[in-house]
């Protein structure tokens, strides 16, 4: 079983399987580089008292301003809408070469 010794933004590190080498695999801290996450929560307030939570396949990217915006099976996810989860990057494997 993993140790508790590490940071806050770890998930709860009693669960078994959240932890790499020592590393947390998953995270509350939400994503600020663009990219391809995993998001295991809830995506809007209220929804932790009647759903169980759900796994989403996230694409973070910057926005005009250089903010980024989370987009999910054809919605947003925002913190202030109640968002709740735990975040973990997508490792895509390396593509196959055309020739």
């Amino acid at each position: 079983m993993p140790s508790s010794s590490t940071d806050d933004s770890c998930i709860s590190c009693h669960v078994e399987g959240m932890h790499n080498e020592g590393k947390p695999l998953w995270s509350k801290d939400w994503p600020t580089e663009p990219g391809y996450y995993w998001f295991y929560g809830w995506c809007w307030r209220g929804w932790r008292d009647d759903h169980t939570p759900e796994l989403h396949y996230v694409e973070v990217a910057l926005d005009s301003t250089g903010k980024p915006m989370y987009i999910t099976n054809g919605h947003f996810l925002y913190k202030a809408e109640g968002a709740d989860g735990f975040w973990l990057p997508v490792k895509l494997p390396e593509l196959p070469v055309q020739k």
